[in-house]
């Protein structure tokens, strides 16, 4: 008997309020998304560095290990620079800065708005309230994620770069040692080691 009204059953369509709180939540989520890979690939890559010159003779392995913990810093500063829309700390930075980064963010914006006017528009007009409502949980159970996740990441490597500052004062043996595990630290607190 129910069957037969099954097809009659009205869905309420997603309001506009809905559908602007779902894209502005995507967007979120596609920045946290890119930013924790950004912080992920320079572990990744610090790791790779680390394991592929552990049998090194001790004296060029204390100049690659020096190099390997800078251009992970000098990295991590730029995609934290490059990504202002988490609102890094990283001390004071110039107006022109801010200028910069607000001009390069309402361009990605406004690229990015265009890419969803099309096909997101389909995608909404086919969504149920219902559907929309569970997506936002979605998205903002799995952005509480990435901020966790991004948190962790920008913790080890602010670490990194304050140990690497402060053995700057140790002697080149003990320097060595200290360069060791500050990396292997770092890699084993983001789970990569």
């Amino acid at each position: 008997m129910f069957k037969a009204f099954e097809g009659l059953v009205k869905v309420r369509p997603p309001s506009d309020d809905q559908i602007r709180k779902h894209k502005e939540q995507w967007r979120q989520l596609e920045h946290w998304r890119a930013d924790v890979s950004a912080l992920e690939m320079i572990l990744s890559k610090l790791k790779k560095e680390y394991q592929q010159h552990k049998e090194d003779f001790a004296l060029g392995r204390y100049e690659e290990l020096k190099e390997m913990i800078k251009s992970a810093v000098t990295r991590f500063h730029e995609v934290v620079k490059e990504n202002s829309n988490h609102r890094y700390d990283l001390g004071s930075s110039s107006q022109a800065g801010h200028a910069s980064s607000l001009r390069k963010n309402a361009e990605s914006f406004s690229k990015q708005q265009e890419a969803l006017s099309g096909g997101e528009e389909k995608r909404h007009s086919e969504m149920s309230a219902k559907d929309v409502d569970k997506d936002l949980r979605e998205f903002r159970k799995e952005i509480l994620e990435l901020k966790e996740e991004f948190r962790k990441h920008k913790q080890n490597l602010e670490k990194l770069a304050e140990e690497y500052e402060a053995s700057k004062k140790l002697n080149p043996a003990q320097r060595f040692v200290d360069m060791k595990e500050m990396i292997k630290v770092v890699l084993s607190a983001s789970s990569l080691l």
